[in-house]
């Protein structure tokens, strides 16, 4: 009796120990899941260097109102040439002065006068040229025209434009009469007023 109590000890200790050494160190045979980092992507090959693109030269437009007969004086320096509006205005250079410019309109018509600097810029003067100075023509037709509230005056080129809708045939007669007054620069585009549609009779 003693003696099989002794054995039964001994194989309980013999697999318990068997147990919490599987627990500590597991068999061999057991498959092991690596998990491998994540393949970094690739770099993009850097895009070739474009050339610099040469500096573009600089371009100004300014315009001018110019009556025939009438000289405008402009300083401008460092102007290696120039090309005028021949056509429309004569251009000198000072004699005193070689950075000031003298244009002196001629005809009636549109030109430019282009300079060219040194640093290799332009700038280019576009020139309208009127029998009678356009700010004096303008401002007098939009004086002879207040008090007709659909009736505007803006400046085209080489014409005042008198534009919009008469109220009666007493105001359409008054805009054509204003426009006649200068008939080689101001033109009148006013029509008469559309008649209002009548209310229905109420029933």
């Amino acid at each position: 009796m003693t003696t099989r109590l002794a054995a039964a000890l001994a194989l309980g200790a013999l697999a318990s120990g068997c147990a919490t050494e599987r627990a500590r160190c597991p068999p061999s045979s057991a498959p092991t899941l690596a998990i491998a980092p994540a393949p970094s992507p690739p770099k993009a090959a850097a895009a070739p260097a474009e050339p610099a693109s040469e500096p573009q030269p600089e371009l100004e437009i300014h315009e001018w109102n110019l009556a025939i007969g009438e000289t405008v004086v402009l300083r401008e320096p460092s102007v290696k040439s120039y090309r005028d509006p021949s056509a429309v205005a004569d251009t000198r250079v000072a004699p005193d002065a070689k950075d000031t410019f003298v244009v002196t309109g001629k005809a009636v018509g549109e030109g430019d006068l282009v300079l060219l600097r040194h640093d290799g810029t332009s700038r280019t003067l576009h020139f309208v040229v009127t029998k009678a100075p356009m700010r004096f023509v303008a401002a007098h037709v939009r004086s002879l025209l207040v008090g007709l509230p659909g009736v505007y005056v803006r400046v085209v080129g080489t014409r005042i434009v008198i534009d919009g809708s008469a109220r009666d045939d007493a105001e359409l007669d008054r805009v054509q009469r204003v426009a006649a007054i200068y008939p080689d620069q101001a033109v009148s585009l006013v029509a008469p007023a559309l008649p209002r549609p009548g209310r229905a009779a109420a029933r």
